[in-house]
C-alpha cells in the first residue's frame, strides 16, 4: 500500500485501510470503517427506512449495515464502490453498485491484500 504524509491509514490487526483522497468514515463506536467512492441515490427514502435525520451518504451506509447486516446492499441505489471493515465480526466487505459504474479492483499477493477504487 502506498501512502504519503497527507494520507490516513487505519490499522486493525493485520489489516490496513489507507486512502489518498476520500476520507475513512467510522461509526460512533469506531468498530466499522468505510471507504466510499461515489454517491447514493434516493437518500431521503433510505433515511426514512432507517428513521434517521440528516446524514451523509457514508453515515447512511454505516447505519444500514448496522441495521440489516450484509443485506444492507439490497437497500442501496447509486453509483458507488465501497470497502467496509467490520471489526466486531472480523470481516472486510467489498461492494459496488449493481450496474458496476464505479470500478473496484483488488488483488491478493501473498499475505498482502490490495484494494483500489477510482
Amino acid at each position: 500500500m502506498l501512502r504519503g504524509p497527507e494520507q490516513d491509514v487505519h490499522t486493525w490487526r493485520h489489516i490496513e485501510l489507507g486512502q489518498s483522497g476520500s476520507p475513512i468514515y467510522f461509526n460512533r463506536r469506531k468498530d466499522l470503517a468505510l471507504l466510499l467512492d461515489g454517491e447514493l441515490f434516493y437518500q431521503d427514502e433510505l433515511r426514512s427506512k432507517l428513521q434517521k435525520e440528516e446524514m451523509s451518504a457514508a453515515d447512511l451506509i454505516l447505519e444500514a449495515y448496522e441495521k440489516w447486516g450484509e443485506k444492507f446492499l439490497q437497500h442501496l441505489e447509486g453509483d458507488f464502490s465501497l470497502a467496509l471493515l467490520d471489526k466486531r465480526n472480523s470481516k472486510l466487505l467489498l461492494a459496488r453498485d449493481r450496474v458496476g459504474k464505479k470500478p473496484l479492483y483488488w488483488a491478493e499477493v501473498g499475505a498482502i491484500f490490495f484494494l483500489v477504487q477510482n
